[in-house]
């Protein structure tokens, strides 16, 4: 498992896209690629994502768990 924050460029949102959950009040967002599993959050100037293989839903729940305090931290 990855986690990978980084610096939001000007006009980069996820809000766009349909939330996959939120985590209190936080939207998460899910994808995949290959065989990862990328679920996203966005918290002030940055992005976060979780990055796995893990199967189902198990790399969203863990990112919807990481997302409050991920977006505390960061604000």
């Amino acid at each position: 498992i990855s986690l990978v924050i980084t610096r939001k460029n000007d006009g980069e949102t996820m809000s766009a896209l349909s939330p996959a959950m939120s985590a209190s009040g936080v939207p998460v967002y899910q994808a995949s690629s290959a065989s990862y599993r990328v679920a996203g959050f966005e918290s002030g100037h940055y992005l976060a994502f979780v990055v796995s293989d893990l199967q189902g839903k198990a790399n969203l729940k863990i990112a919807a768990a990481l997302a409050p305090a991920v977006r505390q931290l960061l604000s």
